[in-house]
């Protein structure tokens, strides 16, 4: 990531509460309520996944329900990650993530309300392995 792309350091407070709130919003843990999940995904939200597709809020919930469902076992690191003010209380939140051994480039725009923290779109891109020349 360019040097130009690092979180203005009055954002960093920022950048570290979206962070943390990322894995709840688009990995929830397992057991994670949909009170607590509709709670962080603001009713207009869209998506478009890894894998290409494009998801509203309702369906969203619902597969990230599907997997708190479950345990994981893998770990997600994010890293190069830069967050950057759109607007009055809106925020886009950029990061590559390590899932296992999958790497992806992600980003999600996040508004903050009377409520607190809402995402209104997220897309991640899956990074494919580059082949070396032969």
């Amino acid at each position: 990531m360019p040097a130009s792309r690092r979180t203005d350091p009055a954002l960093q407070a920022i950048e570290d509460e979206l962070l943390a709130l990322e894995p709840t919003a688009h990995r929830p843990a397992h057991g994670t309520p949909r009170q607590t999940l509709e709670g962080l995904i603001a009713p207009a939200f869209w998506e478009v996944a890894a894998s290409g597709l494009r998801y509203g809020r309702e369906r969203f919930v619902e597969i990230l329900l599907e997997c708190a469902s479950r345990p994981h076992d893998e770990r997600w690191v994010p890293i190069d990650v830069c967050c950057q003010q759109i607007a009055t209380d809106t925020f886009l939140l950029s990061y590559s993530l390590w899932q296992g051994t999958r790497l992806s480039h992600r980003a999600s725009l996040w508004r903050r309300g009377t409520a607190g923290w809402q995402t209104v779109y997220h897309q991640g891109t899956v990074v494919l392995p580059v082949a070396t020349p032969a």
